[in-house]
This record gives C-alpha cells, sequence and structure tokens, in this order.
C-alpha cells in the first residue's frame, strides 16, 4: 500500500472537517437540504486535500445520489450565492467555502458520471459516515491513472489533461497511455515527463 492509500483514518480526518464547516448554521442547512433529496456523498480532489495533506480544499464537491435523474435546483437561503455549476448543477458560494452540487441518480452504479478519474474515486457517505474507495485504492495500487470506464470521452478536456498531470505528480503515480489516448483527441498534452 502506498503512501496515499485510502484507509478509514483518512475517513474520519475529513468527517472531522466536515462536521466542523457544519457549525456555521447556513451550512448545515445547506447539507441537510441536499439530504432530502437523497443520500449526500463527498467526491473528488477535497478528500484528497483533506485526508492527505491536512490542507483546506478550495472547493467541495457534493453528490446527491437521488432518485430522480433530473438536475436539482436548491432552494439555499438568502446567505448563498447559488448559480449553475458545470455538471448542470448548483455551484454555492458562501464566505469562504464552495461547493460544487449536482445529483446523480444510483450513483454507486454510475461513478462514471461523477468522476473522471479512478484517482477521483472517493466517496463518502455524508448521510451514513461509510466510504467507498475500492476504485481509488486499485488505482494506487496499480501505480496508474485511469478514466473510469463508461466516461464520456468529450468530457477530458484541457482542464482534465492538466489536472491529470498534477495527479501524476501528487500521487505519484502514472497514466494508462492507451486510454488517455482512445479518450482524447489531444494526447500529446498527456506525455509530460518530470524533469
Amino acid at each position: 500500500m502506498g503512501n496515499f492509500y485510502f484507509s478509514k483514518t483518512h475517513c474520519d480526518r475529513v468527517l472531522e472537517y466536515i462536521r466542523d464547516i457544519q457549525n456555521d448554521a447556513t451550512v448545515k442547512n445547506l447539507f441537510k437540504e441536499c439530504m432530502e433529496y437523497g443520500d449526500l456523498y463527498l467526491i473528488g480532489g477535497c478528500i484528497k486535500d483533506i485526508a492527505f495533506f491536512n490542507k483546506k480544499p478550495k472547493d467541495i464537491d457534493l453528490v446527491i445520489d437521488s432518485s430522480v435523474d433530473t438536475p436539482i435546483r436548491l432552494r439555499g437561503s438568502e446567505k448563498l450565492d447559488i448559480k449553475r455549476n458545470y455538471f448542470n448543477g448548483n455551484r454555492v458560494s458562501y464566505k469562504m467555502l464552495r461547493f460544487d452540487i449536482f445529483n446523480c441518480y444510483d450513483l454507486l452504479d454510475n461513478i462514471h458520471k461523477a468522476a473522471r478519474f479512478n484517482v477521483d474515486c472517493i466517496l463518502i457517505n455524508l448521510s451514513t459516515g461509510d466510504y467507498n474507495a475500492d476504485i481509488y485504492n486499485q488505482g494506487v495500487d496499480s501505480g496508474e491513472i485511469r478514466i473510469i470506464p463508461n466516461s464520456k470521452p468529450d468530457w477530458i478536456d484541457y482542464y482534465d489533461h492538466r489536472r491529470g498531470i498534477k495527479l501524476q505528480d501528487t500521487l505519484k503515480l502514472s497514466f494508462d497511455y492507451a486510454l488517455f489516448q482512445k479518450a482524447s483527441d489531444t494526447p500529446h498534452l498527456l506525455l509530460y515527463k518530470k524533469q
């Protein structure tokens, strides 16, 4: 197991951070509203930032595992700035926090709709406190960053390439080039080598 293998200890550290930000009543009510639609999951880079680097994330990605497949529009409060985000969900800004919130029907079976890379696949169920890091930990074990099977190839854009390069350096993993080249018409961006 590498330095970046995700465990229960890491999950507990992340949940403690989430409890701390929910000391603010507005944030607590936002989470409560999201949970009215289904289980609320934390996903993405914010988990790695908190768990491995003890650093405040620049944004917090939340997915509502809802029974509806249409985008949910949050009511929020007058204190929240709510706009649409790139996943046709909600970008919520409040004080120094930014949340990207969207819903996904049957999230565990449709993880490819919520994450692009295997190393993005850490899910923490904020409704129950459970976590699932199987796909992520398999990526750490294999030493490769891979595109999630069934992801839409047109989702992999310049931003994702740059983020993939950053993840490669941060997590000390290599790319699965064959998958990247199939999913991208700009594979030259992936041929980054550390100097």
